[in-house]
Order: C-alpha cells, then structure tokens, then sequence
C-alpha cells in the first residue's frame, strides 16, 4: 500500500471517530449553535493551553449548545449555555487501544476524558478556559473527578470580566468575586460514559468556588461540596459573581448536615439526583 493511500485512510479514520464523538454530544445535547454562526459550527482551537504547557491538540474544539427544552432522551430543560470540549478522548492513532483506569473506568479513549462549562450568558472567555484546561490536562497534569484548581476571575481592562488559574497575589491579578478555585465533577443530568468504537470518555464540569467553599471540600470532600452546591441551587453554574454558599446561614446549616454522611452517600446522591435547576 503507498504512503498516500495510508494517509487517505488514516484520514478517513479519524474524520470518522472524531464525527462519532461529535455526534454522541449532539445526541444528548442537541447541535452545537454559537452565536452569531451557523448551527453546527464549533469553535476551533488552534492550540491548547498555555506556556510550558501549551499543545497542539488535533481539531481540539468546543461545541457550544444554547438554551435547549427538554425531548426525548434528554428528559431535564437546559435553560443556560453549555460548553463542551471535543479532542481529549480522540486516539491518537487507529493502533491506539481503549485503556482501563482502576479508579475511574474501563475502556477509555484517547484521553478519557472531556471538559464542559455552564454559564448563563455565552462568552469567548469560556471557550478559551476550557482551551486552557484541556491543555493543562494533555501536556501538565491530569484532571480527575474531584479535582480542584486554584483560579478566579479578574477584569483585564475596565468592563470585560476573564479568568486566571493559579493564585491571583502570585501572578499579579487583583480577582474579581470571591471565586478562588475551580471545582471539578461529572456533568450531572447526563450520561455517566459516552461510548464510541474507540472506547468511552467521560465529561467534566468545571463550576467556580469560593475560598471558604474550597476549605470546606477539603474538611470534607469534594462530593460534599458539590452536593452542597445542588442543594443550594447553584449545582454546576459558572458565574464570576455569585455570592458564597456560606454568606446564606440556611446553607450554612445544609452544609453542617451534609458533614454527617459519607463521600459514598454524597456521591450516591449526586448520580441520583433528578433536579437540576442551575441547568
């Protein structure tokens, strides 16, 4: 066989497994439509993160779904925009086998794992966050269930609201809200595992945490958190202003009740949960 008829068929490979991720998304989440663009646009990533961990990731992109009601297999109204990454769980080659993690699944793609934010305005910010994650996690380190990473947000000129990870008095930012991490979960209200003929992957929702939010995950966990989160209402939503949990004394007595139980029975609960009204 020659080079170019190995090449045509690579090609025709990956244009196929990376469509059929694609379309899982699709299925659950309706097309992607950013604004002011055609539905089934997506927004390109030409590179991946930033600094030493900057990276190229092959047709790396988001896929933005707006407002959507409920149909069908999709069951819960999403009243707010969700981002979603595409390129983490894509193999690199047609050689590349699905991959078991003792802790986290069995047959995994690529990478196993996708991103995902949900605010209730769009924004180019988002998109660029999650380009940054996505980075982070294929060339710096993995990003796991449970995860929190230190960032906020912080106004690079007057009016116009970004992000930054890491500590704001290290890198020289002055942070908007009380936000001082970022908390990381399984996208509740969606399926656990997304499969394809490469293996399964999951998607992470990133939802912004105070520092107070952030000592109480770690007197606890971060399954405490979170429920804490859908209890108060806030669940998975990014928003730079929001208030924290802990300013509302109802929630600070929620959050008193919830040390009583396990990770186990926190986690139990967040996979049974039917309710979503931060979607």
């Amino acid at each position: 066989m020659s080079n170019s008829e190995n090449e045509d068929d690579f090609i025709a490979w990956w244009e196929r497994t990376f469509a059929a991720r694609e379309d899982e998304l699709d299925s659950f989440f309706g097309p992607s439509h950013p604004p002011d663009a055609a539905e089934g646009d997506v927004l390109a990533f030409d590179r991946c993160g930033s600094g030493e961990y900057e990276i190229l990731i092959p047709s790396g992109c988001a896929h933005v779904c707006p407002p959507n009601p409920a149909r069908g297999d999709r069951e819960i109204e999403r009243r707010n925009w969700l981002y979603v990454t595409v390129g983490l769980s894509q193999p690199s080659d047609p050689d590349e086998r699905p991959w078991d993690d003792e802790s986290r699944g069995r047959k995994l793609s690529g990478r196993g794992v996708e991103f995902a934010v949900i605010t209730a305005e769009p924004g180019n910010s988002v998109a660029t966050l999650l380009a940054e994650l996505m980075g982070y996690h294929a060339a710096r380190s993995r990003l796991y269930e449970g995860h929190r990473m230190a960032g906020g947000f912080y106004e690079p000129e007057p009016g116009k609201v970004s992000w930054f990870l890491g500590v704001p008095e290290r890198d020289g930012v002055t942070p908007l809200g009380p936000t001082r991490a970022f908390l990381f979960w399984p996208l509740l209200g969606s399926p656990r595992w997304y499969t394809t003929e490469t293996g399964n992957f999951e998607i992470l929702c990133a939802t912004n945490i105070s520092a107070r939010e952030w000592e109480y995950a770690k007197l606890t966990s971060s399954a405490h958190l979170q429920l804490l989160l859908c209890r108060a209402g806030v669940g998975q939503l990014m928003s730079f202003d929001r208030p924290c949990t802990f300013e509302n004394p109802n929630h600070r007595h929620e959050s008193e009740k919830l040390r009583a139980i396990s990770h186990d029975q926190a986690n139990t609960e967040l996979r049974s949960l039917r309710s979503f009204r931060w979607m």
